[in-house]
Formats: structure tokens, sequence, C-alpha cells
């Protein structure tokens, strides 16, 4: 592994600038506020969120782009690097809120193109044993600079709003350090949908063209969109819950909300380091075993009577929710065909971005269909939808793999006809 240490700090780095566009600005969010007081709360608000609308549209774009061939991977993450390194500065330049939004969404197409890189790049530098640990690694990396990130603004923001934005500028290194070290030929093979190994492919070679014919995911990869959908819409309404649920159930402070959050994510942190031994043992399970958690801590939440029961119920939550980004970019390596991953990981990104706007309408649906305004109550629905979404799950790979099963007796039975794809 120690070959490969320079890709694994690429594969690392490359989450460095998706990390920062909401961590740097939140900090900032009270002095637009007060400069901005007559464009009012969403338009104030559509500064932090407008860069991951872009994301999507941008990462299909990539995704398809590369896996036909259009586009190196190389070229994408040093193009991506520089729209988001001189999108985020350039929003501290000018005191205009339409002009920020404007370097907001520059940021956000950036970030799509970044984003859309992760799962393919890794598939090309490490097998698919390895690539569980070094996604586990980067979720793990990712949530340790998003609180870097965090306390950096904070601090320089106190000096001067502008000051925030020239974290951006730390895009510009990393795609110095990209350029340099992408170039190189792979020491690991790209694996193959069974973990055999293959030629490998370097990072600024275009993706191999994709067979004749209609391109074709397969249902195994559609359900991992269905798993990434659920998960995470309802495991980031989190981060929009606790603070109106600690302070409002009279738990504590906004200090002790702070302590909570880093409480959540030093145990997001643990589980993705641990995310591969896991997943080793247990493979596809690893799905039940976060839906299940994440259930369990939604629910503990629900029942907690003190500020240290409600750190309990969030360190068990955080394990079920560090488990689920790596998991879904293993199996965007491992599910699709090897021409489609680069697609089909940022199809999976996508989904994630489009996540993070379901989730916050979860607690709103939730109102709507019982009337209860509770945070208990919706925590309590949460967690319940989430122990259901993993029984869901279990029962559609158990019909998967009696389908696979049915196919194959009627191959053998029938040997001159091949079975019908899915």
């Amino acid at each position: 592994m120690s070959s490969k240490t320079p890709y694994l700090i690429c594969i690392v780095l490359i989450g460095l600038m998706p990390t920062a566009d909401v961590c740097v600005l939140v900090p900032l969010m009270a002095d637009l506020a007060r400069m901005f007081p007559e464009a009012g709360l969403t338009k104030i608000n559509l500064a932090l969120t407008i860069s991951s609308l872009w994301v999507i549209p941008a990462s299909l774009m990539a995704g398809r782009l590369v896996s036909r061939g259009g586009l190196t991977k190389k070229g994408c993450l040093l193009m991506g690097y520089g729209l988001a390194s001189v999108g985020g500065a350039a929003g501290g330049l000018w005191a205009d809120l339409d002009f920020l939004l404007c370097t907001r969404s520059l940021l956000g197409i950036g970030n799509g193109l970044i984003t859309a890189m992760v799962v393919t790049v890794t598939a090309d530098y490490f097998t698919l044993r390895e690539s569980g640990w070094v996604l586990g690694l980067f979720s793990a990396m990712g949530n340790v600079m998003g609180v870097g990130f965090s306390v950096a603004s904070g601090y320089l923001t106190m000096m001067d709003w502008r000051y925030g934005f020239f974290l951006f500028l730390l895009g510009l290194p990393v795609m110095a350090y990209l350029a340099a070290v992408l170039k190189k030929t792979p020491d690991a093979p790209r694996p193959s949908a069974d973990d055999a190994p293959t030629a490998p492919a370097p990072a600024d070679a275009a993706a191999p063209a994709p067979p004749a014919g209609p391109l074709r995911l397969g249902r195994p990869v559609v359900m991992l969109v269905i798993v990434t959908l659920l998960c995470k819409a309802f495991s980031n309404s989190i981060f929009l819950t606790l603070s109106p649920f600690i302070e409002g159930e009279g738990l504590g402070d906004a200090a002790k909300t702070g302590l909570a959050g880093g409480v959540l994510t030093m145990a997001m942190v643990g589980s993705s380091l641990l995310f591969n031994r896991l997943y080793i043992r247990v493979g596809r399970g690893t799905e039940q075993v976060f839906f299940a958690v994440i259930g369990l801590g939604f629910l503990l939440l629900s029942q907690v009577q003190s500020f240290g029961q409600a750190l309990a119920a969030l360190v068990v939550f955080g394990l079920g929710a560090g488990l689920s980004l790596p998991y879904v970019l293993q199996e965007a390596i491992a599910r699709p065909p090897v021409s489609l991953i680069a697609f089909t990981g940022a199809l999976i990104n996508s989904c994630l971005f489009i996540s993070m706007t379901l989730s916050t309408f979860a607690q709103p649906l939730t109102i709507a269909l019982s009337g209860d305004h509770g945070l208990r109550f919706y925590f309590a629905a949460a967690g319940l939808t989430s122990l259901a979404s993993g029984g869901l799950m279990l029962l559609l790979n158990y019909l998967d793999v009696g389908r696979q099963a049915l196919t194959g007796l009627a191959a053998k039975a029938d040997p001159g006809s091949p079975p019908k794809g899915l």
C-alpha cells in the first residue's frame, strides 16, 4: 500500500473542495443577513444551497463525458478544481448578493466535476478489496476537514467577512498535486465486477469505450440508487433538527449543541475508518447494518431525557451514518460494468446531493401526514422508516438472488438460448 500512498492522498484531497463548499460559508451566513437585510431569508439561504443545485447536472454531465471518452478523468478533475477555486474565492471580491450567487454557481459546477470522479479514480488505482478501506478513509477525512474549515472560517470571518472566502484558494495547490501525481500509470489493476484483475488505466487517459448498444446499468445499480436516496434523505435531516431539538427540549444551549455536533462527527469518523472491516465480512449486508443502526439512533433520540442521553444516542446514530457514504461509493465500483463505473459514480454522487434537498422535506412531510409537529415524534417516525427501509432492501436482495438462481437454472436447461439480461 505504501507505493500507492500518493494516489491515496489524491483521493482524500479530491474531497477538500466539496467539503469546503458549505463549511466555509456557514459561519458567514449571519454576516450576509446583516449586509443584505433587504434580500430576505430565502435569498440569503440560497447563497448556501445554490452550489449544491449545480453539482447535480455537472456531475451527471462529467460522468457521461468520461464514460464515452469525451473527457479524461484527470482533465475533469483539474477543470473542476480550477472552477471551484476561482468561483469560491471570488465570492469575497464584491459585496453584492447576486454576484455571490453567480460565484457560488461556478463553485457548484466545479464541485460537480470533482465529486463525479471519486469512484472511478479509486477504481483505477486500487482493487475492489482495497477500495473499501480507501473510501472509508475518504469519508472520515471529509468529516475531519469539515470541522477544520468551519473553525478556520469562523475565526477569519471575525476579522473580515471576505477573509473566509480565501480558504477556497487551497484548491490551487491541490490542483497542482493532482496534475503531478495522476499522470502516472496506476500500480493497481482496476477491478472488474468480480474483482478479477484487468489492465490498468491511467487517470489522464480516456475511459474505454462502452460496448455497442444501449447502456445498461442493471438492477443492482437501480437498487443502489434507492438505498442512497432512502438512507441519506433521513440521515441528513439530523443536521437540520439537532439544534432545535437540543435547545427546544431544554437539553442544552448553543454551546452544548456545538458539542453534540462534534460528538456526532467523531462517531461518523470512527465508523468510516472501520467500514472496510465490516464490508469484508458482510458485503452488501452492510446496508442492513447501517439502516438498523441509524434507525436505532433515531428511536433513542426520540426518548432521551438528558443531554448525556442525547450524546449517547448521537454516537449510535453516527456509527450508522458513517458507514453509509463509503458503502454507496464502494458499491458504485462493485455493481456496474467496468465501462460504466465513471457514470455510475456520477449518478450516485448526484443522488447524494439530491438527498440533501429531500432531507429538508422529511420533517414537513411527517407533519403533513401525522399532524404532529414534535421533533420526538419525527425522530420516532424516521427511526421506524429507516428500519423498514433496511428490511425492504433485505427482501429485494433475496428476491434478486432468487431471480438470478432461476435464470441460471433456465440457462442450464436450455444451453442453446442465452439468458435474457435484466
